[in-house]
Formats: C-alpha cells, structure tokens, sequence
C-alpha cells in the first residue's frame, strides 16, 4: 500500500482504458491499484461514490462479457445493489467515499464473488434475479390491494429468509423496493444511487420510530406495514398536490424524490398466492 498507484499503472490505464483495468483486474493479472488509478481520478486521494458506480457499471459490463451464464445474470443487476452489497454492508449508509484501503477491500470482495460465480450453475444464479423480479411483482399489491391481511402474510414471508423475523437488512430490501415501485421514472430515479439509500434509510427510521433494531417479528412487521403504507400514501399525496415535474428541495429526501418521479400504477392487481415463496 506504499506504492504510488499511478507511478505503477498510470501507462497501462491509458492503454487499456477503464474496462480494460477492470477486465485485467479479474484475470488476476494487476492488483485493485489499477483499477483505483482507473477511477479515483483526478486526485487518487480516494474515491467518490459516484467513481464507485462507474467503477461497478464497467465490472458488470465486464460481467456481460463472460462466457459464464451465472455472471451473465449477474451482470442483470443495477450498480445500486452492488453499491448496496459492498459498501453500505460493508461500511454503512455514512459512507460517501472510499480511501485506497477501504477500495481495496470492495475488490477484494467482488473478486471472491467473482470466482465463487464463474462455477456456479445457471440455475443457481438465477435464482437471485427471480427473487428481485418476484419482490417487484408482490410489491405493488402490498400498497394497492384492499386485503391487507393477504398481501401482509405474503410480503414478510418473501423478504424473511427463515420465515418468522426479519432482519435489518431485509427490512431496507423491503423499503428499497417499495421505492422503486414508486418512481416511474426507474432509470433517472436510480441514477443517484447515494441519494437512494438516504431515502430507504429515513423510511426505515420513520416506520421504525427510530429504534435501532436489527430484526422485527411479525406483530411488528404489521405495525411496520401500517406505517409503510402511510408514508407512501402522503408521499403520493404531496405528489399529487404538487403537480408532476415539481419538487420541493426543503422537504425531506424521500418526499423530494418521490414527489418529483410520476406515479404509475394499476389499480386491481390481484396478489398471487401461488407464488413460490
């Protein structure tokens, strides 16, 4: 960690350019260096969130590249989960860069996933993208059905791992893609990724109360669930009262974000209880 990054790969970066670093990176031929001279620019002193998404975009480019299925559906997901694997998880919701270390740390990471994913199987893998696809299809019935204790049941069994709490995390999975259901306008929504996760971070503490907890039972979910409901329906409320295409910057990050994205959705979709979960 002594050594001067750029003096070692400041040539090659040019030479290959980002994906070229990143792609040389995961063949094991230079260390995450290469890829830190590649993206914390111009000061090497550390590296911006906003680098990190790029940094992430261009790995799951590489990703798409592969002639591994598994990393092919890998490649499927947004720079925001990655961002949410590992740095929020990692480092937490404060973090708004990364030092030479910490970035180390971050590769070092995604390279175990990376050859963890290059021998695991399609079927294996796909099972992450039809989980993430059958949240967003559940999710909109949670907010629009009248049956809540139908929808209720539905939604804390599929974001519960074992089934009978859920834990911290899978209460911010839970909000991050209730958010996503309320932005139409999904692509520049998600392009500021940091500001995403304020956003789940202050729903959670509002549904929440503020408790520091790290999981919930289901008595508690329920009251959660209320309270979810709640904050999304005066979100869309103050949508609507605005106007599309309004938005007011002294109002709370959540209520900034989603005012301004276009509510979509369709009233009468009905919740399948068939759904594998």
């Amino acid at each position: 960690m002594d050594r001067n990054p750029v003096e070692l790969y400041g040539d090659r970066v040019e030479d290959w350019g980002k994906l070229g670093c990143v792609r040389e990176f995961f063949r094991g031929t230079v260390c995450p260096d290469c890829c830190w001279c590649a993206f914390a620019i111009p000061s090497h002193k550390y590296m911006k969130n906003d680098q990190l998404y790029e940094f992430f975009e261009y790995v799951l480019s590489f990703f798409s590249q592969t002639a591994s299925p598994s990393l092919h559906l890998w490649a499927e997901r947004v720079p925001n989960d990655i961002y949410y694997e590992f740095v929020i998880k990692t480092f937490g919701i404060a973090k708004n860069h990364v030092n030479r270390r910490e970035f180390w740390l971050v590769a070092d990471k995604i390279f175990s996933h990376f050859e963890t994913e290059k021998s695991t199987s399609e079927g294996g893998a796909g099972k992450f993208t039809i989980s993430w696809h059958r949240k967003q299809t559940l999710i909109q019935p949670f907010y629009l059905n009248p049956d809540h204790s139908q929808t209720n049941h539905v939604i804390f069994k599929l974001f519960s791992t074992d089934k009978t709490v859920l834990l911290k995390e899978e209460i911010h999975d839970l909000v991050y893609h209730s958010i996503l259901f309320f932005s139409s306008q999904q692509e520049t929504f998600m392009a500021d990724f940091t500001e995403v996760w304020d956003v789940v971070h202050e729903v959670c503490g509002d549904i929440l109360g503020g408790d520091q907890i790290t999981e919930i039972d289901y008595q508690h979910f329920l009251k959660c669930a209320t309270e979810l409901r709640d904050v999304f329906r005066q979100l869309n409320s103050l949508q609507e009262e605005r106007g599309p295409g309004q938005t007011d910057s002294r109002k709370s990050p959540g209520a900034s974000i989603l005012s301004s994205a276009g509510f979509q959705s369709e009233p009468g979709t009905t919740l399948s209880t068939d759904a594998e979960i």
